[in-house]
Order: structure tokens, then sequence, then C-alpha cells
């Protein structure tokens, strides 16, 4: 399942990505993480984690940066995953 969302940069710099979720959750379980010890990781409740996964139009970028950097994503990993066409 892949969902687009709007990301407000700044208030003059917008731009519109679309999160494959399947590939997130994918990941995060293969780099051994549950969404639990995920969340703790991100620093935010299971909660929050899971409402960002089932509206990740309100995931913010910063969530984003730190979970590429969490999952160890390279470029084109991320690329896929959070920038999906």
């Amino acid at each position: 399942m892949s969902v687009r969302i709007t990301i407000v940069i700044r208030k003059s710099e917008v731009i519109q990505v679309t999160v494959n979720i399947n590939r997130l959750i994918g990941k995060m379980y293969e780099k051994g993480y549950n969404k639990t010890s995920f969340a703790d990781e991100l620093e935010i409740s299971r909660e929050t984690l899971r409402a960002y996964i089932n509206k990740p139009q309100n995931m913010p970028y910063s969530i984003i940066e730190k979970s590429i950097s969490l999952l160890g994503l390279n470029s084109d990993e991320a690329k896929d995953i959070f920038f999906a066409q």
C-alpha cells in the first residue's frame, strides 16, 4: 500500500511524496524492530507510530528522516519507501 502525502518543509517549500507503507513495515521487521521498539527509537508512542502508519499523510518530515537513519537505508531504499512513484 502506498499513500501520497504532502510535506511542508518551510512555509514556502512544500513537497509531495508517496510512502510505501508495506515496504516500511517490512524493512522495520527486517532490521529487528517491532512497532513498539521502533516507536521507542523514534521517541514517539506506539499509538503515534500506529497513527502514522494508518495515515502517513500526518507523518512529519522529521520522523521520515529519523526512520531512514534508524533503518540504515541507502538512498535507493529511502527513495523506494518514502518517495515512491
